[in-house]
């Protein structure tokens, strides 16, 4: 998302249209732009997920809050939730590539209380070290692939801003 202004008349435009229907979100955290509503304003001294659900809280004020819609940010990025089970995210990757990188993994997640967290600064975001260990990474192929393959489930009880995003999903009620 290079600013903010397209996905906001986007999502404007469609609920416009759709009275009926649910809108949601997944921006990636890592990726907003500087004029996302609330970025120049984050309370200091916040946790990265109080910085998060801050974060999700303006842009939906900034749409004016309307019915049926339902800001989800994932902390820190997409990738995080890859780390919801690393011996799937490694017999994965290392397919493509003749060594496993699983020790790596467990040393990477084991500094952090969830996956959500792994982020200390854009070059040790979840994406850049995936691509470190697993050069032939890359999110639109392999990042659908092993999170189908680690489950919703899973990723819902590693990732505790995830699971709150799908809890407020199944509050809607059945699809269809």
């Amino acid at each position: 998302m290079y600013d903010y202004a397209r996905p906001k008349w986007d999502i404007q435009q469609w609920m416009s249209n759709e009275k009926t229907a649910y809108c949601t979100t997944m921006f990636d955290l890592y990726a907003l732009p500087t004029d996302f509503p609330g970025m120049n304003d984050i309370p200091p001294g916040s946790t990265p997920h109080q910085r998060v659900r801050y974060l999700e809280q303006a842009f939906s004020t900034d749409l004016g809050n309307p019915r049926g819609f339902i800001p989800y940010l994932q902390l820190h990025e997409f990738e995080a939730i890859l780390f919801s089970d690393i011996d799937i995210l490694d017999d994965t990757l290392h397919a493509f590539r003749s060594v496993s990188k699983l020790n790596e993994l467990r040393q990477i997640i084991e500094r952090f209380e969830n996956p959500e967290l792994i982020n200390d600064d854009p070059t040790t975001a979840p994406s850049k070290r995936l691509l470190r260990l697993y050069p032939a990474y890359d999110k639109r192929f392999f990042g659908e692939l092993v999170a189908e393959t680690i489950g919703i489930d899973n990723i819902r009880s590693s990732c505790s801003h995830f699971n709150h995003w799908i809890e407020q999903l199944k509050e809607l009620g059945p699809i269809g």
